[in-house]
């Protein structure tokens, strides 16, 4: 279990331009969450004019708190994009979001994982509202625990595969994959489905 957030630019396209253009940075979940939270991820901006950012997806939920131009925030759960998309910021504005583990959404969900794939489904729950990003951190906390996660071996198997295909550059097939780990195709199928939200391909 990781004690600090990645500093790694892994899925921002030109990373450099981001963090001209706004203040952009991680922070980590109450030790009690970090087993199913990657990392919260904070953005304020005050900008001129418009702009533009690229990411490239990663196979993981968010759950996303954002405001600019004054409106009220909203917030919303981000199931796992499948291709490359951009997010337009403008005005002056924010975003406390919730990045999970992949797999990690799964025991607040309690529901396949796949049904959130490529969908946004608001959130009724917070706002998180403005404030320290030590208030903003501990309100996605409250937050969080008030969802109740059950805990699930399951979601942590899934997640420990990513992790091991993340890492390891040679794993090129499924099939050769699930041979190394001793499962069949269809179970390692039905377990990123289920609990990562896209097949072991993507």
């Amino acid at each position: 279990m990781r004690h600090e957030p990645r500093r790694d630019n892994r899925g921002i396209l030109d990373p450099g331009r981001l963090r001209r253009q706004v203040r952009f940075r991680r922070r980590m979940a109450a030790p009690a969450l970090r087993r199913w939270v990657e990392h919260y991820w904070l953005i304020d901006w005050d900008l001129d004019e418009p702009f533009e950012q690229r990411v490239v997806p990663h196979p993981t939920v968010n759950v996303v708190f954002q405001a600019q131009d004054g409106a009220v925030e909203h917030g919303e759960i981000a199931g796992v994009d499948t291709g490359l998309f951009a997010v337009t910021l403008h005005g002056v504005g924010r975003v406390s979001g919730v990045q999970f583990s992949p797999g990690g959404f799964r025991p607040f969900w309690r529901r396949p994982v796949a049904e959130l794939t490529g969908r946004r489904v608001p959130i009724t729950d917070g706002p998180i509202c403005p404030g320290t990003d030590d208030e903003r951190c501990a309100r996605l906390d409250e937050l969080l625990t008030s969802w109740s996660p059950v805990a699930d071996p399951l979601a942590a198997e899934a997640t420990a595969l990513v992790e091991e295909i993340r890492a390891d550059r040679t794993v090129l097939r499924v099939t050769d994959f699930a041979r190394r780990r001793g499962v069949s195709v269809r179970r390692l199928q039905r377990l990123f489905l289920d609990h990562v939200g896209v097949g072991p391909r993507q």
